[in-house]
């Protein structure tokens, strides 16, 4: 064989040698979790919305509206909630209907929308399982804001048979009164976490409703139907519940935070079902956290393990970083999770919120919030269940949207049916503020 020849048949042999390790170097890697870069590479979903993102001014009449949260209904449609400056008056809350491609549901409502009246905020929203459409948050009485739930039937008009209006109010101590999430239970009764103004300084408040839209004054805290909690974290100030789940055994999980003399705790209480304090959850119905600064609960969900997941913000060194806790059923932190059951995101020395936790089928941690860029920035984080961010998700466990120009925020989440990812929230558009729901999907 001539030389020439030979040389290129060397190189040749070389390069088919360098060809088949790199195959079975990416076969050997299809399965090992967070580094699986082929299989689980997200991206916006092109088949929903404009390029994977749906917004919206509410009215088109160029005033601010910000989403709270979203649900889906089966069949894919996405129902939302929040309030809107609408004709540069007091915010009033709205309910709206997306089909599952993105497209307003102009049959629903007037033009896609239910619009209050007066003034009111939709705080959180679910689905009862007569697909009527429940709203909590809160409403003005003329003086003061009251907690508020109100019903729709499925055209997007109220349901007149729920307390006679389509809506119940309740004034807890005769001052402001706020409600941030609900959860509709087995019994089809609504429960619903907030604050209220005792004239003094701020409790956490949790209230039954029954499905007909009064006070479960009966079998909840008999006879009044709500319970407040104040000085959980020894301030003797303000406590507010953010957030609440139900567990398997129907007990109330409520999170948010207490004023502790100096700054505030993140706090995780626990409820029986008829409204008395679970004393068997960190011995006294209550557990805090103090991360040494200002720290907030925002939102919790239960993952596969009865685990009770909290994410937040934690004060580190003067800054917000984003927060996630993972509670054990007895109260305790999980110090199987992140750094003795904490999990932190710091950017730079910036600012980041969790606003919205829920996991996949994987097991996997979802938190959206906000991250810093020159602006705030819509953030999607995603970590595997010991607390690892999962790298193959965007850069490094993170996507971040930079919508307009301006802040972003994601204040809700949900894994949809079909396994997609979907954050709602709103975003400076010019000088106004619309709402935004982005979709995820699996490439």
């Amino acid at each position: 064989m001539p030389r020439n020849n030979k040389i290129f048949f060397f190189i040749f042999i070389i390069l088919f040698i360098i060809f088949l390790l790199s195959c079975n170097v990416s076969q050997s890697s299809s399965g090992s979790g967070n580094e699986d870069v082929t299989a689980k590479i997200w991206q916006l979903d092109n088949s929903f919305g404009a390029d994977g993102v749906v917004t919206k001014d509410v009215k088109s009449d160029g005033a601010d509206n910000y989403l709270n949260n979203m649900v889906e209904y089966p069949g894919g449609r996405i129902y939302i909630t929040g309030s809107g400056k609408f004709g540069g008056g007091s915010y009033m809350m709205y309910v709206g209907r997306y089909n599952s491609d993105g497209s307003l549901d102009t049959g629903f409502g007037t033009d896609g929308f239910f619009i209050e009246t007066v003034a009111s905020i939709g705080r959180d929203l679910a689905i009862d399982s007569n697909g009527r459409i429940v709203v909590a948050g809160r409403r003005t009485n003329g003086s003061d804001d009251d907690v508020a739930i109100w019903r729709l039937i499925s055209d997007g008009s109220l349901d007149l048979s729920f307390d006679g209006n389509g809506y119940t109010v309740k004034d807890i101590y005769g001052h402001n009164d706020d409600v941030d999430e609900m959860v509709i239970d087995s019994s089809g009764r609504i429960v619903v976490t907030g604050n209220s103004n005792n004239g003094t300084d701020t409790d956490m408040l949790i209230c039954r409703f029954t499905s007909t839209g009064a006070l479960d004054s009966a079998d909840f805290n008999n006879p009044i139907g709500y319970v407040t909690h104040d000085n959980a974290a020894g301030g003797n100030k303000d406590d507010i519940g953010n957030t609440l789940a139900l567990d398997v055994r129907g007990r109330i999980i409520v999170a948010g935070r207490s004023f502790n003399v100096n700054n505030t705790d993140i706090v995780v209480w626990r409820y029986n079902s008829n409204g008395t304090l679970d004393t068997t959850f960190s011995n006294d119905g209550w557990a805090s956290f103090n991360g040494g600064g200002i720290d907030e609960a925002y939102s919790l969900t239960i993952d596969a393990d009865g685990k009770i997941l909290v994410a937040g913000d934690i004060l580190t060194a003067n800054y917000r970083d984003m927060g996630i806790l993972r509670y054990n059923a007895d109260g305790s932190l999980d110090a199987t999770f992140g750094n003795n059951g904490v999990v932190t995101y710091d950017y730079s020395k910036k600012q980041e919120i969790g606003f919205s936790i829920s996991t996949d089928s994987d097991d996997n941690i979802l938190v959206t919030g906000i991250a810093p860029d020159l602006n705030d920035d819509m953030a999607l984080w995603m970590y595997d269940s010991s607390g690892s961010p999962v790298n193959s998700f965007g850069s490094n466990g993170l996507f971040s949207v930079d919508q307009a120009g301006g802040s972003d925020e994601g204040v809700s989440l949900l894994v949809d049916t079909k396994g997609r990812i979907l954050v709602g929230g709103d975003f400076v558009n010019g000088t106004r503020r619309d709402i935004a729901i982005w979709r995820y999907v699996r490439k």
